[in-house]
This record gives C-alpha cells, structure tokens and sequence, in this order.
C-alpha cells in the first residue's frame, strides 16, 4: 500500500514538474486534475478550474474541434490537434493538445487525459517569420530592377515581377531554364567563361546584353552576389539587373545631337559666338569668322570681349555684364569695323547661358551683318522723302489709302476736299467715307473691294466730295497700289473737275433746250458732215424719213 502511494507522489511531483500543461477529464468532460502549470496557462487558481467543463474555457470553433477529439477518445483513439483557450484575463492561448483515452482496469471508459503545449510565442515567431517572408518577397516584387536567383548550376530559381517585364516571358518560361539561354548570343561566351572560373569576382558590375521573347535588345548593368551557406559554399547566385536600353537610347542620341547641334551652330548663316563667364572666347562658327575678317585661331586666342579695344569702344562689354548679372538677352546694333577694314553694320543678341544648376555658365552671342538692309532702308528713306517733296509740291490732289485710313494727304488733296491736313490724317475710316458724297460711296466701296481681291477697275473715275463747308466738288481719280512705309497702300490722284463738270452740264442743257425748240416747229430739220452723213434731225424730219430715233 505504501508503495502505491509512494508512486502516486512520485507521478503527482513528476506530472507539477512539467513544463508542459497536463489536464484530466471525466466523462462529463470536467476537469478533475491539473498540474500547476496548466492553471498558469490559463491564469486561474488550481481550485477554480477542478469539477469545471473545460469547454468553458474555449470559444465555440475550438470547442468544436476540442468535442471532435474527445469523441475519439471515447472510442479509445489518442489524437493531436492544435486549439485556442481563453484565459481569464481575455487573452488567447494558442496550443497543441496531445490526447489520450483514460479507462479502468476492467477497459471501461472513464474520461481523458491530454498534454497541453503553449505554442504561443512559436505560432508569433512563424507568424513574424511569415510576415518577414511575405515583407521580403514584397519588396523583390515592387523593385524597379530585375532580380534573378540562380542555383549552382546556373539555372533560374526565382525571377521577380521587373525582370519577367524586362524581359517578356512569364514564370513557367524562367523558372528551371539555364540563365544564359536570355542573354544575347553575342554576349553568351563572355558571361559562360566568368560561371566557370573557379574564383568568381562578385564585387563587379557587368554590362550584359539580353535578348526579350520579343526580339528586342535589351541593355543591361547586372550585379551578381554569390549566395552562400554557413559553411561558405556557393549554393547560388542573385543578380541585380538594370535596364538601361532607354539611358543606351539616350545617350546615342545625345552623341547624335551634339553632332547636329555642331554642323548647326557652325553651318547656320548667321554669326555665333560662345564665351565663358570671364569674356574668353570660346567658340566661334563660320559665318562669324568671315563677318569678323580673321580666322578661328586668330580670333580665339588671347582674346576677351572685356579688354578687346574695337568692342571696348562699342560699349559692348557692359552689354556682356548686363547679360549675365540680370540673366537677361541683350540687343542692340553696331557698326562695326572688320578685321580686313570693312563697315559693317551688325544687329545682336547677347543671351546667357544656364546650366543645369541653375548657375550662369557662359554666354552666347549671336548677331548678323544687316549693311545690305540697313542701305536698302536708306534708300527707301531717301526715296520716301522724294516722294513726299513732289507731293508736297503738286498741285494734283495726292493721298495714300492704307489699313482703310487716309495714311497722307498732300496740301493740294485738303484743299479740294475743304480739311486741313492734320484734320484728315486723324480721320477713322468711317469718318473719311464721310467726306464722300453719299452718292457715290456704294460705286467707290465696290472698288476699293476689287482693289482688296487683285482685280482690275476703271481707271480714270469720277466721283464727288462733301466739303467742310457743305460744298459739293466733282473730282477725276487715278488710283494704284503702291509700298507706303514698307505695307502695301493705294495711292490715288485726284484733279478737281468742278469747274468741267460745271461746263458739260450748261452744254447738255443748253443742247437739250435747242432740240426741243427744233422738234416744236413746222419745218424739217437735218444735218450732215462733210462727207454728208446724217448727224441729226428734228422730229418732223425723222417722221418724214420714216425714222423713230432722231438722233
């Protein structure tokens, strides 16, 4: 008897001593034993929970996963299933429940009884570890570059998004495949002899040309690392792959447009000078060697705009300053003397130059020998002055029609139509229609819109002014189109016909007074030429003869 109980102690001591939990059930599914540490576990005296359901302490999933089990053990079946508990503060405890079917000596089933392991902290350790994998594959996917991951054999185990975009072929295309297989065959023999020197170099960085499932070229800056296990052996490689066709693309066409920009700044046909900030030359074209009269070497060496005398004159250093303390473009005029001692007349453009900093970096001048338009302009002057002292002097009424204003009037144009000068210049166009005889304005409208389409009208033509005074003037016009300060103009003469007009009206009226005399009285009346061709009759006549029209 003393030996039983001494080994129920021993198995009571044994069972406390546990780090794991141990509980006992009866087949009311009470607890009927728990060693110390299950009652920590769930935070409860030993007291509160004998002769308690142990599904009080579970939620309804666990519960019914915890009933699953014990029905396997009333059918003498152990079991090992994982379930949460609830201690008494609320928190949940995460577990694996190793179960067994208790019976008495006879077989009967009496309950059961279960080791119960806190998996807790471990279940939070796979969780981080799972969170760390997830966070890691994460940031493989969301790289901008491609990664690959190779076995020893050299063969993709892992590609990430990037590169499968990079490249063009999906997972099942990669994974397994030797890597060289993508690389451009040009390229192939290079990266095959690297793979197999014994001591490979992870340090560098390698241009390597791949080829898509497209068929494009795609250029690369790949960084392999080895992949190693704790002993040091290789168990693979990663390599880092950038793309950067579209840097390759950029660069040619940088070397492709420096070259343009070259043949255009040396070829373009007008002069093209760059300085540094200090005024020394730094570049010159063509055009602006043969505008300067000297050659590239003659004018770059040891010259600067600041201290060279013929631009100190000119003033043209304060306009280089200017230019690049106000980061402003300057413009202006010369005239200057050539190298081989020619007048030029030169019209430039001072602008600075910014840099991608933002800073001042130079200066370029660009300007273009303008004598042959400054002597047409001259001339054109010249000739503008002529033409104004022979209208000045006429006594033919002159004036120029531009933009449907009066542009100029001569003194002989004002005194027809009763204005002074000033008083017409400064006439809108509505107002200077006013000048015209109501009459009359549908007929000149209708020609100045002919003039307008390129088509020809009458010339002469006559028509009226209104006065100042209220005057009616009869005037006979000649109109073309002429260049008046460089636009296109109409100019018209006009020469007063009042007096004429005046004349050939008393002559119709006086004419048309002796016809009806002679178609009023009994006698017939005819005329002839010297050739005796009828030039005339009176109305008795015409009847005699048979004829309607007398005259």
């Amino acid at each position: 008897m003393k030996g039983d109980t001494d080994d129920i102690l021993r198995y009571h001591a044994l069972v406390d001593s546990m780090n794991d939990a141990f509980g006992v059930v009866n087949i009311q599914k009470e607890f009927v034993y728990v060693n110390k540490r299950f009652a920590e576990l769930l935070k409860y005296t030993l007291d509160d929970l004998i002769g308690r359901p142990i599904t009080d302490f579970m939620d309804e999933k666990n519960r019914a996963i915890l009933l699953e089990n014990i029905k396997k053990r009333e059918q003498g079946h152990s079991s090992q299933y994982e379930v949460e508990w609830i201690a008494s503060d609320g928190s949940k405890i995460q577990t694996i429940v190793s179960g067994a079917p208790l019976v008495d000596d006879e077989g009967n089933h009496r309950g059961s009884y279960a080791v119960v392991t806190d998996i807790s902290k471990l279940r939070k350790v796979i969780q981080a570890l799972e969170r760390s994998k997830h966070l890691y594959r994460s940031v493989l996917e969301a790289m901008d570059e491609g990664l690959l991951i190779v076995d020893p054999g050299y063969k993709i185990t892992y590609a990430n998004h990037s590169i499968k975009r990079i490249l063009g072929y999906s997972d099942e295309e990669l994974i397994g495949a030797p890597v060289l297989q993508f690389m451009h065959e040009d390229e192939v023999a290079e990266v095959d002899s690297w793979i197999k020197e014994p001591q490979k170099d992870f340090s560098r960085t390698y241009e390597v040309t791949w080829k898509s499932k497209a068929g494009n070229i795609i250029h690369t800056l790949t960084t392999p690392r080895g992949i190693f296990d704790s002993k040091g052996n290789l168990t693979g490689a990663l390599g880092v792959i950038v793309d950067v066709t579209g840097h390759k693309k950029m660069l040619e066409a940088l070397k492709s447009s420096e070259m343009r920009y070259r043949m255009l700044f040396n070829e373009t046909p007008f002069g093209l000078i760059t300085l540094n900030t200090e005024g020394d030359i730094t570049g010159i074209n063509r055009y602006a060697q043969q505008i300067i009269g000297s050659s590239y070497e003659k004018i770059v060496t040891g010259r600067n705009i600041l201290s060279f005398p013929a631009l100190v004159k000119l003033d043209i250093p304060q306009v280089f300053k200017d230019a690049i303390m106000k980061r402003e473009i300057r413009e202006g005029e010369i005239n200057y003397t050539s190298s081989d001692n020619r007048q030029v007349y030169l019209q430039y453009r001072v602008a600075p130059i910014i840099g991608a900093n933002d800073e001042v970096e130079g200066v370029l001048v660009a300007f273009d020998d303008v004598s042959d338009v400054k002597q047409a302009e001259e001339a054109r002057r010249q000739s503008e002055a002529n033409y104004r002292t022979l209208a000045e002097e006429s006594l033919q009424g002159l004036t120029v029609i531009q933009d449907r204003k009066y542009a100029y009037v001569n003194p002989a144009f004002a005194e027809i139509v009763g204005y002074t000068q000033e008083e017409i210049l400064a006439m809108s166009s509505e107002e200077g229609w006013n000048l015209i005889y109501p009459d009359d304005k549908p007929y000149l409208l209708e020609l100045a819109a002919l003039r307008r389409e390129g088509k020809p009208t009458p010339c002469p033509y006559e028509y009226r002014f209104v006065r100042k005074d209220g005057t009616v003037r009869w005037v006979e016009a000649f109109a073309g189109m002429i260049v008046f300060g460089g636009k296109p103009a109409t100019q018209i003469h006009v020469i007063d016909i009042t007096e004429r007009k005046s004349a050939e009206m008393k002559l119709k009226a006086s004419q048309k007074m002796l016809q009806l005399v002679m178609d009023n009285i009994p006698q017939f009346i005819f005329w002839k030429d010297t050739s005796l061709v009828y030039l005339g009759c009176n109305e008795n006549y015409a009847k005699a003869a048979g004829v309607q029209n007398v005259n």
